[in-house]
């Protein structure tokens, strides 16, 4: 790979990755506060309701313009809808092992679940072109296997680990018996969650080369 297709990938992955990272913070947060004139804490479900339908319209729509997502952008969305369904299921089983309510509470673990999914699974199934290696197997080869073949799927290792660090440690503070508002179920996970995403960007934005480095020499 030539230098200049190097940058080339390097640029136009980083201009998806300032464009995707603020939509997602401005529709997952401040879009539904300016809507409803109040809190997550305030409007717990109706917030992440908005939330998360605005979140996951926003990657589509940005990942469509701005990435190799393909030309059909009928195909795209089903993708993404996808993408957000095998996600949410996945990491709704893995919260309810992990001491969520099973019953109680479970359209707050739906939202949870959905957002997560909207941050760390969909954007690897917008990607996800090749139809042979599927949306899971994508998913295990960026994340599990931690082998990204593109610098648009380096930066989605940086954001999706932080996002899945940031909700585990968010979860920390809610059996504590505090009693305070933002400990109600899933607020602190929903802000763990935001903050690992915003400190996975920032490591994709000034440290890209510390993944990209071994990608560029497994193809020389």
């Amino acid at each position: 790979m030539s230098n200049n297709t190097r940058n080339g990938s390097l640029a136009n992955a980083q201009i998806l990755l300032a464009v995707d990272s603020m939509c997602s913070l401005f529709f997952s947060m401040a879009f539904p506060r300016f809507l409803l004139h109040s809190s997550l804490e305030e409007s717990n479900h109706s917030f992440l309701e908005i939330s998360v339908f605005m979140l996951i319209a926003s990657k589509i729509i940005v990942y469509y313009s701005l990435a190799p997502c393909g030309d059909d952008f009928t195909l795209v969305v089903s993708r993404g809808v996808k993408g957000v369904g095998f996600g949410t299921f996945v990491f709704y089983v893995t919260a309810v092992l992990f001491g969520a309510p099973v019953i109680e509470l479970i359209w707050g673990t739906i939202l949870l679940s959905a957002l997560i999914s909207g941050l760390v699974v969909c954007p690897v199934a917008l990607l996800c072109t090749n139809l042979q290696e599927g949306i899971s197997n994508a998913c295990i080869r960026v994340y599990a296997r931690m082998q990204p073949d593109t610098m648009f799927e380096v930066n989605l290792l940086y954001t999706g680990i932080g996002t899945l660090i940031g909700s585990w440690l968010g979860a920390i503070p809610i059996p504590l018996d505090w009693d305070r508002p933002w400990q109600a179920w899933p607020i602190t996970i929903v802000y763990g969650a935001l903050f690992g995403y915003t400190i996975g960007v920032l490591f994709a934005a000034f440290w890209p080369g510390m993944i990209h480095k071994g990608e560029t020499t497994k193809q020389e």
